[in-house]
């Protein structure tokens, strides 16, 4: 294992690694550039403890990128968690909204239906009581021109009179059938 660290941080030049590029500083910048300037080497140190430190400097990075990428991931996560809730919350009021639109059109259909049905009643109501006025004018006519008498002149007027109200004398419902 130890020889493939090696093959792998002598593949490297000191200034390509990480091979990706650093476009913002970030925690683990404080570990120092990452060049051999760092790891030069130690009175009696030998080129194996030499790449034992490179290796735990490079670890120490990765630790590092590796904790940014995570506390990236975690508010990445957030966000969308929060954006997801606005979402349900908005789909919720649509929701709740299109619901009490469809509620106050039914009551507004019904509304209209009743004060149609509550029309037509009247409509027919009206019609009835002309037919009675008709009715009754006609048979008032028939009476001025059957009946001569005074008195019975001035009852008829009378129920003329009466019948624009719709009522009859108590006298005179007696003689009309």
């Amino acid at each position: 294992m130890l020889l493939f660290f090696f093959l792998f941080f002598s593949h490297f030049s000191s200034s390509s690694f990480p091979p990706w590029p650093l476009n913002e500083r970030s925690e683990f910048d404080i570990l120092g550039p990452l060049n051999e300037s760092i790891f030069s080497e130690i009175e009696g140190e030998d080129s194996v403890e030499r790449l034992k430190r490179q290796v735990e400097h490079y670890q120490k990075c990765m630790d590092g990128l590796y904790k940014e990428l995570e506390e990236e991931r975690n508010a990445s996560a957030i966000a969308a968690n929060q954006a997801m809730a606005m979402i349900t919350r908005l789909q919720e009021e649509k929701s709740n909204l299109q619901m009490e639109g469809l509620h106050y059109l039914r009551m507004m259909e019904e509304q209209a239906e009743y004060d149609g049905d509550v029309l037509d009643k009247a409509n027919d109501l009206l019609a009835e009581r002309e037919k009675e006025l008709q009715d009754l004018e006609a048979k008032l006519e028939f009476y001025r021109l059957n009946f001569t008498d005074e008195r019975q002149i001035e009852n008829l007027t009378r129920a003329s009179i009466n019948l624009t109200t719709g009522m009859l004398l108590p006298r005179l419902r007696a003689h009309f059938p």
